[in-house]
Order: structure tokens, then sequence, then C-alpha cells
């Protein structure tokens, strides 16, 4: 959720994309979401290129069989994409020096030693670390709050801080945090639960997991699926109800 990694031109439209689909019987646009997918994961974890999120977690997204995503990771690792549970080449395409902290430290490092130049948008610029760092990056890009190891292990303490204005995140409970526009987009994604209820009643299982922000919605897709499909079966036993002949009176005689 807060952590930057280096997407390349061309990864859309890469050849090796396109064999892992054909082998896997998979779309080109699903073998890229599950590359994205790990992609992601990879940043989020920072131990060169090691992915936490599962084939079930990301089928979970695309509401698909695991199987099917299953055979797609077959295939990327069967070409090479992928080793171990890790994105191959990660060293060779993603830096240290891209993540916010180490830019901020050399932001907060250079100010400590009288170098304003990072700071001055029309002035001298200090020149990068890599080819996409800037001076604008150095000095806007904060690192964000460590989340706790642990989640809090009385729920209704963590829940009584899910109170929007209460922090800067719109919603806080345990390990689970989140701005007011990361709540809004997944309550419009899951509009057929309370999202803050299942949230809350999430806190202790997400602070169990390698990668929170990858496994909650996961776990509100599958809660999603069956409140529709409840919401979908209470419709067809009340229209089968309302259709039915409806009963004569006793003593009825034609």
């Amino acid at each position: 959720m807060s952590r930057w990694f280096r997407h390349y031109a061309g990864l859309t439209t890469d050849p090796k994309f396109g064999g892992v689909a054909r082998r896997s019987k998979a779309s080109r646009e699903r073998v890229v979401f599950v590359w994205c997918c790990l992609l992601e994961s990879a940043a989020e974890v920072n131990e060169g290129g090691r992915f936490a999120i599962d084939a079930d977690s990301i089928a979970d997204v695309l509401s698909c069989e695991t199987a099917e995503v299953q055979a797609i990771l077959d295939q990327m690792e069967a070409s090479g994409l992928l080793a171990d549970s890790r994105v191959g080449k990660w060293a060779d395409r993603q830096f240290e020096s891209d993540t916010s902290a180490s830019r901020t430290r050399r932001y907060r490092e250079k100010k400590r030693h009288g170098d304003d130049t990072v700071t001055s948008r029309d002035g001298g610029v200090t020149p990068p670390e890599t080819e996409t760092e800037t001076d604008t990056e150095l000095a806007l890009v904060e690192p964000p709050e460590p989340l706790p190891e642990k989640p809090e292990t009385d729920t209704r303490t963590a829940a009584s801080r899910s109170v929007p204005g209460a922090s800067r995140y719109f919603f806080e409970s345990g390990v689970i945090r989140l701005t007011q526009p990361d709540f809004l987009k997944w309550e419009a994604a899951f509009p057929n639960i309370s999202l803050r209820s299942e949230l809350t009643g999430l806190t202790g299982w997400a602070g169990e997991q390698a990668n929170w922000f990858f496994a909650v919605p996961g776990a509100l897709a599958k809660r999603e699926r069956e409140a529709r499909l409840a919401a979908e079966q209470f419709r067809l036993e009340a229209k089968a109800k309302a259709e039915a002949p409806r009963p004569k009176p006793y003593g009825y005689v034609p």
C-alpha cells in the first residue's frame, strides 16, 4: 500500500507473458494481472523479491478458481520468471534507493549538513542516485508510520479507535489501517457487506498474515460472494413463494 516498485515500459506486451498465457490456457490480461500482484507483494515484503501472496489469495481477487491461478504461476516458474517464491531478477530492476524511507533519510541527512538543493525546484538539483530519483521525491515523500508487529488482542479496544478523525487513518483496527480513499474504494467493491464490521472482525486474523493488505481483500471477497449468493437465494425463494398457487379455502365448492 505504501511501497514503490518499478513498472517498466513494455511489461504488458512482453512476449514471455504470451507464452505463459498460451501454456496455462489463460488470457494475457489475467497473466499480467497475476504478475502485477506478485510485484506488489514483493515490494511490500521487501526481501529481495520474495512475495507472500499465494494462488488462493489472487484467485479470490479475480473471482476465479485457485487451480487457474496456480497454472499461471507454474508456467511463470517454468519460464524463469519466478523461483523459490521470489520474482526473478528483482535486484536487477528494483533498487534499495527507490524506497521512500531511504530517500527521506538522505534528504534529512543533507538538510542537516546545510544542503538546500534538494528543496529547490527552480535552482540546482542534487544528482539522483538512480535514474528516476528527483528532488521533488526527496523533498515530499515521507516514510509511512510502521505497522505494529502484532495485532491488538482486545478487538473492542481496536474497534474503539475505528472512528473517522481519530488519526490520520479513516479506519484503524489492529494492523488494518486504511485512509479514507482506500476505505471508500473497498466499500464500493464490497457493497453487500458491512465493511467496517467485517474489518473489525478480521483484525486478529489479519495480524497473523504475512501481508494483510493482500490477504484482507481476499477474505472480504469471500464474504461478499456469500452475501450476494444469500441475497439471490432469498430473492428466488420469495419469488417462488409469491408465484405458488394459493390453497383453496376450506369447504370450497366449485
